[in-house]
């Protein structure tokens, strides 16, 4: 008859657990009872060094949830309906889906390494993972292009609400179908102790794909995915960044200099009611003549404003002779073009805020992601990699490896800081919430 007497273990783990205190019966014979004892010893052990992961996700958690549940606030509320309202609006939902369950649902998995036996949980956690950060990549790339659309053609055919609804409508279906396997894929994975006569289980690749290539396959089609937004990304932003940098070079010349023609448009950007306008001036002939490039639904532009745009030239070389009212009326857009002409030091750069604070946006969903990336790859190259991390390492470890989260918790702080007006609404909100 096989020996069911206790075994007191004193040994350490790769990670640099001690395991002295565990006891197990020394026989093949082990009842569940004690394997779960020594498991659920494994996450005691173990979490001590998840500390720093779970505090750190867990400020991120509590500000995500405030910040973006403020953002939708404020947006919905005291923005009028534009397509970077839209655009704010869907990427705080879909931050505010990270933080409610993807962070916690993270934080459970580190809280027990060893005994996550919850398949279902797991793969709804990969899940929304997935599709949140899908999702919100593929809206930058529609924010991108309605911003490339604002700042270099400015006299073409802007994105309307209707048409951003659609882009937004887009990325949520495709980032729907290249998610769905994330539910096939994940599952309940075993994980191997020092003890070979007991296993745990962790929320990672389902056991069922142990040796199968489709594991592989999908995270290289989303990392893919992800270089290729990146360039898009990046080649947008530079050509917008080009057009704004030649635009403060430009310097407005007095309407006598006829030595400088140019058949080519230059904008100017006002401000009337917080709204964003874009005036076009055509050097085609002189005098110049004033184009107000306006919306055909309510003649706004940018942040609180459509950007379907039309351009209605103020003066027009082909009429007929003018009368006196039509001399006064040339005067009073001369009048309009010369104060226009000169360069208004506060609207241009509430002009550029927008774009400005999409572009951070968009550079902190990319900077987030690396960490996490170079910690994947440096683990598919060096597979020993993760078993040389002990201590302080290990913390970093799964520090870094959640970097990624930190997008879907700083969007608000920078709303707060370019967005003006924001900052004043939520002031104004959290005040009268106090009373």
């Amino acid at each position: 008859m096989a020996s069911s007497s206790p075994v007191i273990f004193s040994d350490t783990t790769h990670f640099g657990v001690d395991n002295t205190t565990a006891e197990v019966t020394s026989s093949l014979n082990i009842s569940d009872e004690e394997k779960n004892r020594y498991l659920s010893h494994l996450d005691d052990s173990m979490f001590p060094l998840m500390i720093p992961a779970v505090i750190y996700l867990a400020i991120l958690m509590v500000l995500g949830i405030f910040g973006n549940i403020l953002v939708l606030i404020v947006y919905i509320k005291k923005f009028k309906p534009s397509p970077t309202r839209v655009f704010v609006v869907c990427l705080a939902v879909f931050d505010l889906m990270t933080c409610v369950i993807s962070i916690p649902g993270e934080i459970l998995s580190m809280r027990y390494s060893h005994t996550f036996d919850y398949p279902t949980v797991c793969k709804m956690i990969r899940f929304n993972s997935t599709f949140s950060v899908v999702s919100s990549g593929l809206t930058l790339i529609a924010v991108a292009i309605d911003r490339y659309r604002k700042i270099c053609r400015p006299l073409n055919k802007q994105i309307t609400i209707r048409v951003a609804r659609i882009m937004v409508g887009i990325a949520v279906s495709v980032s729907l179908v290249l998610t769905i396997p994330t539910v096939i894929v994940y599952g309940r994975k075993t994980v191997e102790t020092d003890k070979e006569e007991i296993t745990g289980f962790e929320c990672s690749f389902d056991d069922g794909w142990r040796g199968t290539l489709f594991p592989v396959v999908y995270i290289g089609v989303l990392f893919l995915m992800f270089v290729g937004s990146l360039s898009v990304l990046v080649v947008m932003y530079i050509l917008i960044g080009r057009t704004v940098f030649k635009h403060r070079r430009f310097k407005f010349r007095p309407a006598k200099d006829k030595k400088h023609h140019s058949s080519n448009y230059t904008t100017e950007t006002s401000f009337k009611d917080g709204t964003e306008n874009v005036i076009a001036f055509s050097n085609i002939s002189s005098p110049t003549a004033p184009c107000n490039v306006s919306n055909s639904d309510n003649g706004t532009l940018g942040l609180d404003g459509s950007s379907e745009t039309g351009c209605t030239c103020l003066n027009d070389t082909s009429a007929q002779p003018k009368t006196r009212k039509e001399d006064k009326s040339s005067n009073s857009v001369r009048s309009i073009r010369n104060n226009a002409a000169k360069p208004n030091e506060k609207s241009r750069p509430r002009a550029l805020k927008t774009t400005l604070m999409l572009f951070i946006i968009t550079a902190v969903f990319i900077i987030s992601f690396l960490p996490h990336l170079i910690l994947l790859i440096t683990r598919f190259i060096k597979s020993d990699f993760l078993d040389s991390l002990q201590g302080a390492g290990f913390m970093l470890y799964n520090v870094f490896l959640r970097s990624f989260f930190i997008q879907s918790a700083v969007n608000c702080i920078v709303y707060s800081l370019c967005n003006e007006r924001f900052r004043s609404e939520w002031r104004k909100l959290l005040v009268s919430c106090y009373r």
